[in-house]
Parts: C-alpha cells; sequence; structure tokens
C-alpha cells in the first residue's frame, strides 16, 4: 500500500511578543490540537483528497502556533496521503526533520496494522 509526500511546512509569524511565546512552547511542548480547527490553518485543503484530519495547535492562552492538515484518497492500489504540519518560522531544521521521521514512523505503523486487518 503506497503512501506519498511527506511535507512540512513553516509559519510566517510577524508578531514577535507571539513568537516568543511559541519558542516557549515549542521548547516545553505545552500546546492543545483542536481537531476540526480549520480556519488557523495555512495549507487549503486538496479537493482531490476527499478524508482529511485537521486540527489548529495552540497554547493554554489561545496563541496559535501551528497546527495539521493529514489529507488521503483511495487509489487502485491502496492509500494515497499527503501529510502537512505547520510549524512557527523560527522552528529549527532538526525540529522538521525529526517530525518527518515521527510521522513516517506513526503513519507507517498503522497503515501496516489496518492492512493486517482488514476484513
Amino acid at each position: 500500500m503506497p503512501v506519498q509526500t511527506i511535507m512540512l511546512c513553516r509559519r510566517t509569524v510577524t508578531n514577535w511578543k507571539s513568537l516568543r511565546l511559541q519558542e516557549t512552547a515549542l521548547c516545553q511542548h505545552s500546546f492543545f490540537l483542536k481537531l476540526g480547527g480549520e480556519a488557523e490553518i495555512e495549507e487549503p485543503r486538496d479537493a482531490s483528497y476527499p478524508f482529511q484530519t485537521v486540527g489548529a495547535a495552540s497554547l493554554a492562552n489561545g496563541c496559535n502556533i501551528g497546527g495539521i492538515r493529514h489529507q488521503f484518497r483511495d487509489t487502485e492500489k491502496g492509500l494515497e496521503a499527503r501529510f502537512c504540519v505547520e510549524f512557527p518560522s523560527l522552528c529549527p531544521d532538526s525540529l522538521i526533520k525529526e517530525h518527518q521521521l515521527h510521522l513516517a514512523s506513526e503513519w507507517s505503523r498503522w497503515i501496516t496494522w489496518c492492512k493486517e486487518h482488514k476484513e
């Protein structure tokens, strides 16, 4: 079952006070993901992918720090997916690369499980 495209994007944040809060939140890993929160996501929905998981990440005080838009569609051979995670623009490249590995590991395991348990 092929899975394509793991992409991660950086957000442009112009509010410097907010950005300092975001950097602190990323270091402490203290954030909330509100699934269905689509208004805050910069990556547009691709209509050719009928299924999606979307959500906005924010601090406890409501400051938006990014989000996710994972999109899926069926193919003749299985599944095609686009994984998008939005990070603040000043996130280090190492965090982006580590998250790419996280997504590859997490989704490949879930897809393998689904394939093994298909009725």
